[in-house]
């Protein structure tokens, strides 16, 4: 569901289900494969999640649970740090989401470009102990990273963790062809003219 539209073109994400269902062709990481463990950066595919201010966990210990469906997720510490994450992705994305679980205080999600512009930013209220799958995120054009800052001490869930890789358009091998006859033709008239 599309909640807000900005006129750079911006929107938020927010729902309930799998985030991946909310872009085309979207890449989704749910930790399954990832060693249980303390993290300060862990990449995944296109993105890479840094815990700024503290270690973050992989773990499985509250599966099925904070809509985090399991087996792991990404969570922070019981001494609520960190309380910013950093989300870098290698490769521009259009959109991205993820399952968010357990928050009792509003976060912060901004999306930002490569030249540290705000593109979209979201204020992402408390979702308790809701496991009905609720997700956010947001979709603009040119994302390289975002971050996620608490407003108050929080633990919370992170899980699947989807995005939408900007594909890059080829240029038609006629292109330069076409380019080079239109030259070539405005060159004889200026000629014969």
């Amino acid at each position: 569901m599309l909640a807000l539209s900005l006129p750079s073109g911006a929107a938020t994400l927010t729902g309930t289900g799998n985030p991946g269902s909310a872009m085309a062709s979207a890449t989704v990481e749910t930790f399954s494969g990832v060693a249980a463990g303390d993290y300060s950066t862990l990449t995944l595919g296109n993105v890479t999640i840094t815990g700024v201010d503290g270690t973050f966990t992989v773990g499985g210990d509250y599966a099925d649970t904070y809509n985090n469906p399991g087996p792991q997720s990404v969570y922070n510490g019981f001494d609520y740090a960190p309380s910013t994450f950093r989300f870098d992705f290698a490769s521009t994305v259009s959109a991205f989401a993820f399952l968010w679980g357990a928050s009792d205080f509003n976060w912060t999600l901004t999306a930002y470009n490569a030249s540290g512009t705000a593109l979209d930013s979201l204020v992402i209220g408390p979702v308790y102990g809701s496991n009905a799958g609720d997700y956010f995120g947001i979709a603009a054009a040119g994302i390289s990273y975002a971050t996620l800052v608490a407003s108050a001490g929080d633990f919370v869930f992170i899980d699947n963790f989807a995005s939408t890789t900007v594909p890059t358009v080829p240029v038609p091998a006629a292109l330069p062809l076409l380019l080079g006859a239109l030259g070539g033709l405005a060159m004889l008239r200026r000629r014969r003219g």
